[in-house]
């Protein structure tokens, strides 16, 4: 059985022509590229289909669906229709190029109102991108004004570390010198208020000057410790001028970093705060544009409320196709048109429009 179908449905995205081969041409002047991609914008890709009756529809773009038998091209027509053709009816398919200019002002319309849509949707990409880049840009900054705060407090703690060796050393200074006077004196006066010890053994003796050489020792190696702590202590001292110095100046740094982190956080807050914003005020502008949009089909769809065109079928009446539901009624078909949403709109044998649920059908014969 021979079926053709009508349907209006919105239009489906539009491919562009062919893209021009620039690459190729760096000579072309900047006027000619500019018409060239005029041309371009102006162009429209047309598929034509011929079907066995000689019938030839035109479309701005198609689809297929379904299988076996009911393979067909669902077919968005210049006339900003859709068409549902079962494959078996087709004789042929040719695409070309055509001017918008040449189209039918309703097709014209249709395919100005694809590309505004796709023009909509690329601005909102681009600004979502924008809006993106700059909270990174300032999440960026954020995280690089908080490696240099804590580069600063490392600095800060490290300084007070070198502050408090030091300072320990000059603490203990006085008490070392003060350890180091005491065996030193201790040895002198040792030394100087005795004698060279003898020893005696089996009846002989001998005069023993190791004690003498030892306390000598102990006063060389006191003198020599003094020495070196006095050094330790004013090395200490001069650290600790040094440090102090650097470390108030690491801190009015990390004040300074802390002010600009503060900042920057803040500002990173303002940047998601108009980033969302700014979202939301886009949406709420898409919601518009489509409840806009579902009125006009509203209002249209009263004022057609089928919109449905059925072509006479051009195949004999004993070709007629029965339906037979799930609560036993049989309806003899001589067109059927099934949607995307489930729904069948049957022409039968009498010329009555009938519509039916496709989970309601039993079978076909």
């Amino acid at each position: 059985m021979i079926m053709r179908t009508f349907c209006a449905l919105a239009v489906l995205a539009i491919p562009f022509g062919a893209t021009l081969q620039a690459e190729d041409k760096p000579e072309i002047r900047p006027e000619v590229k500019a018409e060239a991609k005029a041309e371009k914008d102006d162009a429209v890709n047309v598929t034509t289909f011929t079907l066995k009756d000689g019938t030839k529809i035109q479309g701005t773009s198609w689809s297929s669906l379904g299988d076996k038998d009911l393979k067909s091209y669902l077919i968005n027509t210049l006339e900003g229709r859709r068409m549902i053709v079962l494959e078996k009816e087709l004789q042929g398919k040719a695409d070309e190029v055509v001017a918008l200019e040449k189209l039918p002002e309703k097709a014209r319309a249709e395919v100005l109102k694809t590309r505004a849509a796709a023009a909509a949707a690329r601005a909102e990409m681009e600004a979502a991108e924008k809006d993106e880049a700059a909270v990174a840009a300032q999440r960026r900054l954020e995280i690089s004004k908080r490696k240099a705060l804590n580069l600063a407090l490392d600095e800060i703690a490290l300084a007070r570390t070198v502050l408090s060796n030091a300072d320990q050393i000059v603490r203990n200074a006085p008490i070392e010198i003060a350890r180091l006077d005491a065996q030193y004196d201790a040895a002198k006066t040792e030394l100087g208020g005795s004698r060279d010890y003898v020893s005696g053994y089996l009846g002989g003796g001998y005069r023993d000057s190791r004690r003498s050489d030892y306390l000598r020792d102990q006063m060389v190696s006191a003198a020599e410790e003094k020495a070196r702590v006095e050094r330790n202590k004013k090395d200490a001292q001069d650290v600790i001028t040094r440090t102090s110095e650097t470390l108030k100046q690491l801190e009015t740094k990390a004040v300074e970093l802390r002010k600009e982190l503060d900042a920057a956080e803040a500002e990173t807050k303002l940047a998601l705060k108009k980033a969302r914003e700014a979202a939301q005020e886009r949406a709420q502008e898409r919601i518009k544009e489509q409840q806009q949009k579902d009125q006009q089909k509203k209002d249209a769809a009263q004022k057609d409320p089928a919109n449905l065109e059925i072509r006479p079928a051009s195949a004999p009446a004993k070709d007629l196709t029965v339906l037979v539901l799930k609560d036993g009624t049989r309806v003899k078909a001589t067109t059927i048109l099934e949607d995307p949403d489930g729904r069948i709109t049957i022409k039968d044998d009498q010329g009555k429009i009938l519509y039916v649920d496709a989970k309601d059908v039993q079978k076909r014969e």
